[in-house]
Order: C-alpha cells, then structure tokens, then sequence
C-alpha cells in the first residue's frame, strides 16, 4: 500500500518513484502493472477525457488477451472504415441482368403490364418511377455497376413523390334531406357521396351581454355560477305552495298578512339578514299547508318558531331561544318554542335547502345593470309582495323577475318594457315578456294597495325609508297616478 500513501518524509517519496520505475511491466498499449506488496496492481493511462464509456477504439485492447482481428469489407462498394470478422457483411439484392446489353452490369426488372379483358393495356399500365427510368438509361450506358445500383435504389426510394388522386366533385342540386350532397369521384373509389351539413361551433348569443367576466372577485365563483344557477332553478320547482292553500282553515289570509307584517318587524330589530325573513315566510307557509290542525292561538307560536330555525339556518351568530320567547312578550315558554321546532322539523322531513327570492334578484339587477336605487326598489316590491297572500304561490324567481320589472317600469319611465326587458335580462332570468306580463300586473295591485292611506300593515313601507335602502318607500316616482295607466298598457 506504499504506493497510495503519503508520508512526510522526502526519502520515502523518493523511494517510492524509485520503486514504481523499476516494477513496471508493459501489458498492453496503455497500461501498466506495478508491483508493490507482493500484489500487481493494473494502471491505466490515457489522455484527457478519453477512453470514458466503453465505447470501441481503432485498436482496443485487453488485458491479458488479443484484439479481435479485423478485416476490410470485400463486398459492395469500397469502405474506408473497417468492420470486425464477427459481423456480418450487409446483404446487397442481386438484380438481374438486361438481355441484349453490352456491359456486364445488371438493371432493374421492369414491372409486368397487367392488362383487363376489352379495355386498352396502355391505360392499365403502372408508371415508373422517374428514378427507375433514369437508372435504366444510366444501366444502358454503363455508367453503374451492382453495388452503385443497390445503393441507388435506396437512396431513391424515400424521395419518390406519392401524387394524390385527382378528385372530381359533382353537386348534385338537393337531396332527400334538403341538404346539399357532394359526391366526389376518384380512380379508387368510383363513387362516394357524403351529406355535408354546417354546425356552428359557438354557443354564445351576440345579443348577449356576458355578465360573469368578474375575474377579480373570487366570491362570484365564475367558473362555477352557470352551473350553480341551473341547480337553484330546479331546487326551488321542489317546494312549491298551492295558490289559495289556506281555504277551509281556521287561519285566513288577513291573519296570515298580520302575522308576516310582525315578522319583518322583529326581522330588522334582531338585524338578519334579508335570506332569513325569505326562509322564515316560506317554512311557515309549508308548515301551514302540511298541517290544517294549527290554530290561531299556535299562530305567532309558529311565526318565531320559523323565524328561529331560518337564522339557525343562515345567521352567524343566532339569538337565544329565550330571546325570540320575549319578543312576543312572553306569549308563550321556552318549552313550547322548542317543542314547536320539534313538530315543524319533522313536518318538514329537515329539508330546507330551498333558495331565497334575494338571491334570483341579485343575479337578475346584475344582468339589468341596474343601479342601487332600482335594486332598492325591486327589494321593496318583493318584501311587499312576500306579506300579501295573493302572491304566496309565486316562485322565488318569478317573484324577484316581476319585482325588477316593474321597479324598471316605474323608474325608468322613458322606456318600454321591450327595451327594458332585453334579450340579456331574459336569458338570465330565464322568463320572456309573455311570461313576465302576468306577474307584473299581480304585483302592480299589490303595491297600488300598500301604497293607499288606510293601508294599516306599515312595517314594510316603514323598514323602506331608510338612507341604507335608498329610500325605496319614498321615491316621488311611487305615486300611483304616475305609473299605473302606463303599466297597465304595458302588460294587457
């Protein structure tokens, strides 16, 4: 091992060049043998970034053996590289000989004509390729010999041009399906028709304006907002509720309109949200048309019982069930709230994923481009109409669709309600103009009626004259005299 360690001392360095000189023993051309310790030890020389990988050199060697033996090809055309005995020469085709020729070199074979029964053979003969034809005069000349010819050969046969066949397109002027028919026509396929009929590949109206391009609000979910939206329209076709549901009941329209009007009430005193007094009227109106046995003492029971299950619902934070038992004055216990939510629950077999009117108008003002004081307005015709029973049957979409109709028919008084409801506002909100007529002339009544002197329901109009909702309740354009006999043309 003295020849890989290293000392201190010079004398052993010099004794250790010393000793490697004298043991050294050429194996082959470029290696070496040291003998050190009684052990040979193989080193191998070479140039800077040579022999890496084990690739074959001119003259490999090995140790302690021969190098294969080489020789130069013999066949074909003349090589200037050698190749080992072991592999075997390239296969060359033998071509045949040309009679009548002088030379002694070989052509091609020409193809045979194939010829058809009563037509021409001159028709049904395969062209040459035009490297073919020129190695034929060239074979003829005696310019080529065998091996030249075979490398020739595959030389040529990549750069052979492939010609399409020519194609004859007749249109015929009508088909059975009144489209119209090409038929085209080659020397391969004798007839071939196809019906060629024009889709478009886009499915965007140009009438249409793109509402949901808010890349910068992720809240919008984008992606998502088609899809979510063809979910809502059919979840709220599960729950509907019969027009005139409360005939032949101890509970009457008027006390249902009473109860309501306290509801928003005690709504804007807690401070919800506009989806929880949504969700409160329509679990009660189910309730009541699930159960007839309901009188009128358990009415306002299951008034706050609603209202308490919908901010359960949809509030962060909710009230105390001892706080919705005091705002009816201690009408009734804790006990009886709880029991009440109990029956209303299971009545409702817990299934309340119904959605709320609020949030079909929010979609539809964004698809009207409207501005708040419409929105507003629109929000004060649907909070109307949610406390009248004539139109407790409607959906919550056709209530926000009549409710900004009309808010636009009201304010915007310029406009027609062509103009108004455009193509953009109908395929959003998914209602045409005849089908929104209807709904406008029953909400029109239902705010001519609030808005009357004698009129003694006032917590709607009164939640409505605040700075927040734009003064919706007070706007001059609310007058009936303004607004009614332009209404009325419109929708009859």
């Amino acid at each position: 091992m003295a020849t890989f360690l290293r000392t201190n001392s010079s004398s052993s360095v010099s004794s250790l060049s010393s000793v490697g000189s004298d043991n050294v023993e050429v194996v082959g051309k470029g290696l070496k043998t040291t003998q050190a310790g009684g052990r040979n030890l193989v080193q191998r020389t070479r140039d800077a970034l040579g022999d890496i990988g084990n690739r074959l050199k001119k003259n490999p060697v090995a140790i302690g053996g021969k190098a294969p033996a080489l020789k130069k090809a013999t066949t074909g055309a003349k090589k200037e590289f050698a190749v080992p005995t072991n592999r075997p020469p390239r296969a060359v085709p033998k071509i045949k000989a040309q009679s009548g020729t002088k030379t002694q070199s070989k052509s091609v074979s020409k193809p045979k004509k194939e010829t058809s029964s009563g037509g021409d053979s001159s028709e049904n003969q395969i062209a040459k390729p035009e490297c073919v034809l020129k190695l034929d005069a060239n074979v003829k000349a005696g310019n080529y010999t065998e091996q030249t010819i075979s490398a020739k050969i595959e030389d040529d046969k990549e750069n052979v041009p492939i010609s399409a066949p020519k194609l004859e397109v007749a249109k015929s002027p009508s088909s059975k399906h009144g489209e119209e028919v090409v038929e085209i026509e080659n020397e391969y396929n004798p007839k071939l028709s196809t019906e060629v009929s024009v889709e478009s590949f886009s499915t965007e109206r140009l009438d249409i304006v793109n509402i949901d391009v808010d890349e910068w609000n992720p809240l919008l979910v984008q992606a998502y907002i088609t899809e979510i939206f063809d979910y809502v329209f059919e979840l709220e076709k599960k729950y509907p509720v019969r027009i005139r549901y409360l005939e032949g009941r101890l509970i009457n329209s008027r006390m249902r309109a009473v109860l309501l009007d306290w509801l928003i009430e005690v709504h804007t005193q807690f401070g919800f949200m506009p989806e929880t007094l949504y969700m409160a009227a329509k679990i009660m109106d189910r309730y009541l048309q699930a159960d007839r046995n309901v009188t009128r003492k358990q009415l306002q029971l299951v008034g706050v019982t609603a209202m308490y299950i919908a901010a359960k619902y949809e509030e962060v934070c909710t009230p105390a069930v001892q706080d919705f038992a005091a705002v009816s004055d201690n009408a009734f216990t804790i006990g009886d709230v709880r029991k009440m939510e109990q029956d209303m629950l299971k009545t409702l077999s817990f299934d309340l994923a119904f959605p709320p009117a609020v949030l079909f108008l929010r979609r539809f003002s964004k698809a009207a481009n409207a501005n708040m004081s419409i929105h507003s307005m629109a929000k004060y015709i649907m909070e109307l109409s949610l406390v009248d029973y004539a139109a407790c049957h409607l959906f919550p979409s056709e209530q926000a669709a009549g409710s900004l109709a009309l808010a636009l028919l009201i304010l915007e008084d310029k406009k027609s309600l062509v103009e108004l409801w455009n193509p953009t506002i109908q395929h959003y909100s998914r209602y045409s103009l005849e089908t929104i007529k209807p709904i406008i002339s029953l909400l029109a009544g239902i705010v001519s009626r609030a808005q009357e002197e004698s009129q003694k329901l006032k917590a709607v109009h009164t939640k409505y004259t605040k700075k927040r909702l734009s003064y919706a309740s007070l706007a001059p354009e609310l007058k009936v005299e303004l607004w009614r006999t332009r209404v009325l043309k419109e929708v009859l």
